[in-house]
């Protein structure tokens, strides 16, 4: 990877319904120059695909929590488990695996309070292995989406 596809990828990160002509002239390449090095980005796994981002508040989506999540116990089933059953819940909309105490970071989305609660209750808390929930609502985006430094 050079500049020019540093510069790529910095452009597609800032506004990412550009077309291909339009990107090239912003790193100052013709189209199908462009169009290689984009398909090599593809290729090497470093662009995955297009999509459009919703504005999570526009579509009443008013709460953002974090779940740590702390299972009971670490064997070859209850992590599987646990991930797998995490993956069917739409509202979780990212899971990382952790070191330090805690296991699980869940990201929410949801409604409203009252909308987490349940999701709590009925969904969160009867995962497989769960043994604690620590819960950290985000009252404001300050950094949401940011692109990665390239």
């Amino acid at each position: 990877m050079d500049e020019t596809d540093r510069r790529i990828l910095q452009v597609i990160q800032r506004e990412d319904d550009l077309s291909i002509r339009e990107i090239a002239e912003r790193v100052g390449l013709s189209h199908t120059p462009c169009w290689k090095r984009m398909q090599a980005l593809q290729e090497a796994g470093i662009l995955a695909g297009r999509r459009y981002r919703l504005d999570r508040l526009a579509m009443g989506l008013q709460v953002r929590a974090w779940c740590m999540v702390t299972l009971k116990i670490h064997d070859k089933h209850t992590l599987p488990d646990f991930e797998a059953a995490v993956a069917r819940i739409p509202e979780v909309v990212g899971c990382a695996l952790l070191t330090g105490h805690e296991d699980y970071m869940l990201e929410i989305v949801v409604r409203d309070l009252r909308a987490f609660e349940l999701l709590l209750k009925e969904q969160l808390l009867p995962l497989p292995g769960v043994q604690h929930l620590s819960t950290r609502i985000g009252l404001r985006d300050i950094l949401s989406e940011r692109p990665l430094p390239v």
